[in-house]
């Protein structure tokens, strides 16, 4: 395998971290970016099984924590035997601080940059995560590259709408597309699936109206 750019450093601090940690390029518990070394979450959780660590506490931090804005903050602790009194790590995330592509799982990177930094520090690793930098840095590529469905328009999150529904209703009309599988004549059927255009309103939208489903009926004057 050719490492384009690897200095001698480099080289040298794989082969300590490789030796001290026992991480492996192989398994995905190191990455080289812009030079550096980063360990990945996967890199830390196979060192803490093979370290026998006993439990990782994670907590939210309602103080740090908006909703209303997508941010998250946790805590996590991290305990290396039953008589270990515990390292902790705290980790943020928001839609300032995490790449585009992962804006609607912004509470499971903070998480995710809690418990790594807390094993980080459990275990004297000095080398940055890779989930904890603010965007992925190797990726070179433009942001026309990903075809973007729409952001939330209220700062709540929710796309506009009220329910999971309202979101599959908004996405299948954006495309115009409707899934419709052709008749089978035989169990196991080898015909293509067929995509029709959508120029009617969807049938859950007729039984529950574009507005969601009727709570109560109004009351009839005498």
């Amino acid at each position: 395998m050719t490492w384009g750019g690897l200095t001698p450093q480099s080289l040298q601090n794989l082969k300590t971290y490789s030796q001290e940690f026992g991480f492996s390029i192989i398994s995905g518990d190191l990455l080289l970016l812009n030079g550096g070394w980063y360990v990945t979450h996967t890199g830390l959780i196979r060192l803490a099984r093979r370290k026998h660590c006993v439990g990782i506490d994670v907590k939210p931090v309602p103080e740090f924590s908006d909703l209303s804005t997508s941010r998250w903050a946790f805590k996590a602790t991290v305990y290396r035997s039953r008589h270990c009194r515990g390292f902790v790590g705290y980790g943020d995330a928001d839609l300032s601080n995490v790449s585009p592509l992962v804006h609607g799982a912004a509470m499971c990177v903070a998480e995710t940059r809690a418990v790594n930094r807390a094993l980080r520090k459990a275990y004297g690793i000095g080398i940055c995560s890779v989930e904890e930098i603010g965007s992925f840095a190797g990726h070179s590529g433009s942001a026309g590259e990903f075809k973007k469905i729409s952001q939330p328009t209220n700062g709540k999150g929710n796309y506009g709408g009220r329910t999971v529904c309202d979101r599959l209703c908004q996405l299948i009309r954006q495309n115009r597309v409707c899934r419709v599988s052709a008749p089978q004549r035989h169990p196991v059927s080898s015909e293509p699936v067929q995509y029709l255009p959508v120029s009617r309103p969807l049938p859950w939208e007729t039984a529950i109206g574009r507005n969601g489903p009727r709570t109560a009926a109004r009351s009839r004057k005498p």
